[in-house]
């Protein structure tokens, strides 16, 4: 077990002490992130202005085309499905939507 491997001397306090849960949290490896536009798609707003630059997306694909939407159900943006690196699992993926850029682009944030 990762506290007894780290630390001496502990008590019941400390299995459950939040200090000690993040730094096991910050020692566990990190999925790397796939940079550049391996990792993106080209979106066209369709739902939302953009105003808030951000937006946690799921993909919904409908024939040719990836409808981007909310949690609210709301289709916020399109892709053309056969632009997108996204493949397989997209259900078991998390994706953001960003629109404070020039050309609004869709990326996965943890690959799953």
């Amino acid at each position: 077990m990762w506290l007894n491997a780290e630390y001496d001397d502990l008590d019941a306090e400390d299995f459950i002490d939040p200090q000690l849960f993040l730094a096991w949290e910050r020692s566990l490896p990190q999925p790397e992130r796939a940079a550049g536009r391996e990792n993106r798609v080209r979106a066209e707003l369709t739902g939302t202005t953009g105003e808030r630059g951000l937006y946690h997306v799921v993909p919904v694909l409908a024939n040719d085309t990836i409808n981007w939407i909310d949690p609210a159900g709301y289709v916020l943006a399109l892709s053309r499905r056969h632009d997108s690196p996204f493949r397989i699992g997209l259900h078991r993926q998390d994706f953001e939507l960003h629109t404070n850029v020039r050309r609004p682009f869709v990326d996965r944030t943890f690959p799953g």
